[in-house]
């Protein structure tokens, strides 16, 4: 043991090896926690990894993993291979044992195989800032390679013959590294042929309490096997490259949505959904994002476009050739998007790719297609641009957006949670896996700002015409013969209400009881009022009442009279 140094000596029993860590470093609190792991060999390899995973997932404080498959040597000869950004904590280490051993350090950097020239020097030059503001003069050897994959770089790298030791920094503990990035440490531990020292630093409160919440929620998923990912990501990447049927089937689908539109009814509309194929190359779009694979996203984007304006372009025809078309009632249903929607939408793209991820749940997919309506808000859109109402047709669109964006971000985090990942690990595919996740945030946030302010607008309306309603029914019937049937309520200046009401009066309003319904109304509303009472003269009629006349008495005869007088 060195001097100066207390030491303590523990003995815990547990089945959890990452449960036990996490709990002694909680009730000893140490600036670094510092494991041993021996890399299993045979069936116990499997299980030692899980482990290892485990504790890299949540670490509870600085955590260091020394992996060792044979015998440790004295770390004269350092290559070290993690960049500032997730590698802070590798730097100081690597950094203190060249220090200490008076040895020489390496540092690697692994670029995307298509690198440029000028990305590789600023690479280099990365590298020799670094080192001047940590070793001053003394500057160590960096390295710059190119590979689609970073594991298989940092391997090939790490040739036992010219170092002692490999130091890898372990990605942050947020969704997207983890996901994506979280298996690079763990496969340069495995399989490297001299120890490996992996460093991670200690998570935020927030990302370790949304990794831990994460890793709750997909323990729940079933894991699909590689077999049944590939069928799915076959499947879908075959519905993303659209075709002739599918454009014939999305004009038609746009045909039956007009159609019902026009009509105001609601089964054609339904009928509409079912036909229209849109749903599969949206949940692509999400496939597309987790597998980072840019040729699926563009086939997607491709084929959804296409076919969003096939169904717009119908609807426009519809407008303007069908006689008598007017902004009816389910349009206007397709023209006034909520929060509600984005729900809604939310959840039809995850239950969409939980279904399409698993064949035996393939008869809800028509349940979801009618949920989350894709072609019917286009449909909208073209019949009120027929009509020249750029409003609704604003409204449309804002709701197709809207049910787009929700369907592949949930359908997205749906294949996460079930197992789909950006493999292989190639630098590239990362990248656009952790970039299009972002844009799908970001765009999911971005519908969802003027969807709220709809969404408030439309309660603020409905509280004011409900408090209207109420005022309504304390007022009119203070008035004998006065009941009130319909009220328009337009909004004036100044907080001030024009209020246009449909009664019926048994007798004729003067203006002074007007005048007098308006002050109260005022005072109930705390706004200024002005009521124009439109009223219905009405008489009040019932069946005449039949009476029977009573019958008269009969005069008594007058012995009769007089023998009851005598016996009184």
């Amino acid at each position: 043991m060195q001097d100066g140094v207390d030491t303590t000596v523990e003995h815990r029993v547990g089945h959890n090896l990452a449960g036990i860590v996490r709990e002694a470093a909680g009730e000893v609190d140490p600036q670094l926690l510092l494991l041993a792991w021996r890399r299993g060999h045979g069936p116990s390899a499997t299980a030692d990894e899980v482990a290892l995973r485990d504790v890299l997932i949540d670490v509870p404080c600085d955590l260091a993993v020394l992996s060792i498959d044979g015998e440790a040597r004295t770390p004269r000869r350092v290559l070290l291979a993690a960049e500032e950004e997730h590698g802070a904590l590798a730097l100081d280490l690597a950094f203190a044992l060249s220090d200490d051993y008076d040895g020489h350090l390496t540092m690697l950097s692994v670029l995307d195989a298509d690198a440029t020239t000028d990305e590789v020097s600023a690479a280099h030059d990365a590298s020799r800032t670094e080192v001047e503001e940590r070793r001053g003069a003394r500057t160590p050897e960096a390295r710059v390679v190119r590979s689609d994959r970073a594991d298989r770089a940092i391997l090939q790298e790490a040739d036992p013959d010219d170092f002692d030791l490999l130091v890898v920094g372990a990605p942050p503990d947020g969704i997207i590294h983890r996901i994506a990035l979280g298996t690079v440490p763990e496969r340069v531990a495995r399989n490297a042929r001299l120890p490996v020292l992996v460093a991670k630093r200690r998570p935020t409160g927030a990302r370790s309490w949304l990794g831990r919440g994460w890793d709750r929620v997909a323990r729940t998923f079933p894991q699909l096997d590689e077999a049944e990912k590939a069928e799915v990501y076959r499947d879908l990447r075959r519905s993303a490259r659209g075709g002739t049927d599918f454009y014939v089937m999305m004009a038609l689908a746009g045909l039956i949505a007009a159609l019902g539109l026009l009509l105001a009814s609601p089964a054609v509309v339904i009928g509409a959904m079912l036909v229209a194929p849109l749903m599969l190359p949206t949940v692509s779009l999400g496939l597309g994002v987790v597998h980072g694979d840019v040729r699926v996203l563009q086939l997607s984007a491709m084929t959804l476009f296409r076919g969003a304006l096939s169904a717009l372009l119908v609807g426009v025809v519809a407008g303007a050739l069908v006689p008598g078309a007017e902004v009816t009632s389910e349009v206007t249903a397709r023209t006034q998007p909520s929060l509600l929607d984005l729900g809604v939408a939310l959840g039809g793209g995850a239950a969409g790719a939980y279904a399409t991820a698993r064949p035996s749940l393939s008869a809800s997919l028509p349940g979801v297609a009618i949920a989350v309506a894709l072609v019917p808000p286009l449909a909208a859109g073209g019949i009120a641009l027929a009509l020249g109402s750029p409003s609704e047709v604003g409204g449309a669109g804002l709701l197709f957006v809207t049910n787009l964006i929700a369907i592949a971000a949930a359908a997205g985090i749906v294949f996460l949670l079930l197992g789909f990942r950006p493999e292989p690990l190639r630098a590239s595919r990362v990248q656009v896996f952790g970039r299009g996740f972002v844009a799908l945030l970001l765009l999911t946030i971005a519908v969802a700002i003027p969807l709220g302010a709809l969404t408030a607008g439309s309660v603020r309306e409905a509280s004011l015409d409900a408090d209207v309603r109420a005022a309504l029914d304390a007022t009119f019937p203070a008035v004998p013969g006065l009941a009130w049937n319909e009220v328009s309520v337009d909004r004036l200046e100044d907080r001030a209400l024009a209020l246009t009401v449909e009664a019926e009066s048994t007798e004729t309003l003067s203006p002074e009881v007007v005048l007098a319904l308006e002050v109260d109304l005022s005072q109930r509303l705390e706004r200024p009022v002005r009521l124009v009472v439109r009223v219905v003269q009405v008489s009040i009629l019932g069946p005449l009442e039949q009476t029977t006349p009573a019958p008269e008495p009969e005069e008594p005869e007058e012995g009769g009279a007089a023998g009851a007088g005598a016996g009184r």
